[in-house]
């Protein structure tokens, strides 16, 4: 009993059969019940690529109250940082057009949605998500790195571990779509999550949702596995509240995959991805809005309005082919941070309105590859020398007048509100 002092815990007394809570909340506890969470998975669609599940629909429902997962097997998705138990209220594998609508996640002790394996064409929207152990949505496929698996009973997995880079077999989510859906407090016990997860998967959409208040980055993309992604329309904020590096949105490729998406023949070079028009505050352990992280590659970042950070464009470790352009960047401290790259993978920083809190642009770029810029610092100078930094510079503009560029960028007539 003496151990029992912090909001959430509990002790069963077995001599005497009773239970003690100690109540996490500022009311009075309940008088009517207590729910305590027995089962993770509350509803499982699960075939096969050969034998799908095909049309299941979810409308008007209400997930709470699913037990834990984070003590459960964990798996290494793909080259990312990030570790991931494969258990979710909502499991879906081997499945075909499901629909996921109207829906509320709330207080469920793991992850909300897992789309794993061979899916297509997964739509999950109009839903909301809060106060989860876990990420809301994460997309996982296979590929065979390991001589068996127990995500997949009775499958044989031929020619591992060298196959591990192969993706054409199928296995994996494509053409994944979440949108108009809300997130917020995520993440309560497993601190590597996110609103969104992927990690072997492609051509999914993420489109016109509104995320906040989670401890690592809001949407991560673990892998550069076939691309062919679309980030759009989002706002997303305080996100990385318990945690450093990252931002909004963070992405890695260590390892590359053998997919067919980008051409419909195998190739080790995947599709673009394109992140425009989200609206993206960087307000919590800012590094970027966009973090291309160790050899991300194959990014057009274009007509967004990022707010804070310390860089406007970062890509680091290998990365290559990524591009920044016709973007809006308010108050960061200096615009670029980025590597070299081997001939014909250069990366691109153009025609980009940067409102500066120095004076120092940062990396430098060939003409051909950064030009076109406006720049704006306190004293409406820069410090010398990169042929200009490929713009003009000049005081840094009102908070309005930001705003106004901010309006016509992303097409809205909304008032919009920032605190400096």
């Amino acid at each position: 009993m003496e151990e029992l002092d912090y909001p959430g815990e509990f002790f069963f007394d077995k001599r005497t059969e009773k239970l003690y809570l100690f109540h996490n909340g500022t009311g009075a506890p309940p008088t009517d019940s207590i729910v305590v969470p027995q089962v993770q998975v509350l509803v499982n669609v699960t075939g096969t690529q050969w034998k799908p599940v095909k049309g299941v629909q979810m409308k008007g429902l209400r997930f709470s109250a699913a037990a834990p997962t984070y003590m459960m097997p964990y798996g290494v998705p793909s080259g990312g940082d990030w570790a991931l138990d494969r258990y979710s209220a909502i499991f879906m594998q081997g499945t075909q057009e499901t629909l996921i609508h109207g829906c509320t996640f709330e207080r469920l002790d793991g992850n909300a949605v897992m789309v794993s394996g061979y899916n297509r064409d997964t739509t999950i929207q109009q839903s909301d998500f809060a106060y989860l152990g876990g990420n809301a949505v994460a997309v996982w496929g296979y590929t065979n790195e390991t001589g068996s698996d127990p995500g997949r009973p009775g499958v044989v997995l031929a020619n591992a571990p060298q196959a591990g880079v192969d993706g054409t077999d199928g296995e994996h989510p494509l053409r994944t779509t979440v949108q108009n859906c809300s997130a917020r407090e995520i993440g309560l016990f497993e601190k590597q999550s996110s609103f969104f997860f992927q990690a072997k998967a492609a051509e999914s959409r993420i489109l016109s949702n509104v995320f906040f208040n989670g401890p690592r980055a809001g949407i991560n993309f673990n892998d550069g596995f076939g691309g062919g992604d679309e980030i759009a329309w989002n706002l997303i904020f305080s996100t990385c509240r318990e945690s450093g590096d990252h931002g909004p949105f963070n992405s890695w490729d260590r390892q590359p995959f053998l997919t067919t998406v980008r051409t419909g023949e195998p190739s080790m070079i995947m599709q673009w991805r394109w992140i425009h028009h989200n609206f993206m505050v960087d307000n919590f352990s800012p590094q970027e809005a966009i973090d291309n992280d160790d050899g991300s590659c194959y990014y057009k970042t274009h007509d967004n309005f990022f707010v804070y950070g310390w860089q406007a464009m970062k890509t680091d470790f290998g990365g290559h082919d990524n591009h920044h352009y016709d973007n809006i960047y308010a108050y960061v401290d200096h615009a670029l941070g980025v590597d070299p790259t081997l001939p014909g993978h250069e990366q691109y920083f153009f025609a980009n309105y940067v409102v500066m809190q120095g004076e120092m642009v940062g990396t430098c770029l060939p003409q051909k590859q950064m030009y076109g810029n406006r720049y704006f610092t306190p004293s409406g100078k820069l410090q010398e020398g990169c042929q200009g930094f490929g713009g003009q510079v000049s005081k840094t503009p009102s908070d309005a007048e930001i705003l106004t560029q901010a309006k016509m960028k992303l097409g809205t007539l909304l008032d919009i509100s920032l605190v400096v």
